[in-house]
């Protein structure tokens, strides 16, 4: 059983949330307005709005999937989105030439990820409210830049994610961020993707926004005050061989 608000339970958190609430509503934690800044082509920012816009009035569901109740103060997460025209650093198509120009994936994938250092220093510099990063991604730029591998004296063999790369670089400004394809905003069609139900894609979206910005949607119940999980993972540093890390993670 999960907890939503008002110490209500329910095991399934797309029953939980829309008949209660997410659980921390009416605490410190809760947002009662999300705002949300863009970086991307002006274009594609703004499928990006438009995407979050309609996933906020709800999504329908099928008999696989439940529906999304959308995000407004009466509604799913209880809170509102914000977009403001100021929080928006475009990526131009100057920009976009000079990725795509270059020879090598490497070269690409770190000409993008220092020009999307650049705007998010901008955004978090601006004197407006600002909760989470949006990139709204070109898909041609993407494909371009989601993943290189190459060759590096001294380290070897060295594969990098794009995805990875940006969230890292992303906590150096302290902000949470949400990569969105331009397929996942509806502003593409690609036949080589197939993408999840639309109210699937609202939920995770939606849930991972919400807690990405310091909300809590459900919590346990039914367990002892003293209960804390801790869950540990291995991994080998970028470019090593011959060390192994662990990282760790605790829930009380």
């Amino acid at each position: 059983m999960l907890q939503f608000e008002g110490s209500h339970v329910h095991p399934d958190p797309k029953v939980g949330i829309p008949l209660y609430g997410p659980r921390s509503h009416n605490s410190p934690r809760h947002k009662s307005e999300i705002h949300v800044g863009f970086i991307g082509p002006a274009e594609a920012v703004e499928w990006a709005r438009k995407f979050y816009e309609q996933c906020s009035d709800g999504v329908s569901g099928s008999k696989e999937h439940p529906p999304f109740p959308g995000c407004h103060s009466d509604r799913g997460f209880r809170c509102e989105l914000r977009f403001n025209p100021a929080v928006i650093e475009p990526l131009t198509r100057q920009e976009c030439l000079e990725i795509s120009r270059q020879q090598k994936s490497r070269q690409r994938f770190e000409l993008l990820l220092a020009l999307s250092k650049s705007k998010m220093e901008i955004l978090t510099q601006k004197d407006h409210p600002l909760d989470c990063i949006v990139f709204a991604i070109p898909e041609e730029i993407y494909q371009e830049c989601r993943a290189c591998e190459y060759v590096e004296k001294g380290r070897g063999s060295v594969h990098r994610d794009f995805r990875r790369a940006f969230k890292a670089l992303a906590m150096t400004f302290l902000k949470p961020t949400q990569i969105l394809r331009e397929t996942t905003a509806g502003a593409v069609v690609s036949s080589s993707r197939e993408l999840d139900h639309p109210s699937r894609i609202a939920w995770n979206l939606f849930t991972g926004l919400y807690f990405k910005v310091d909300g809590l949607p459900w919590g346990p119940t039914g367990l002892s005050p003293a209960t804390c999980f801790i869950g540990i993972s291995f991994f080998r540093p970028l470019g090593s061989q011959s060390s192994l890390r662990t990282s760790v993670v605790s829930h009380k």
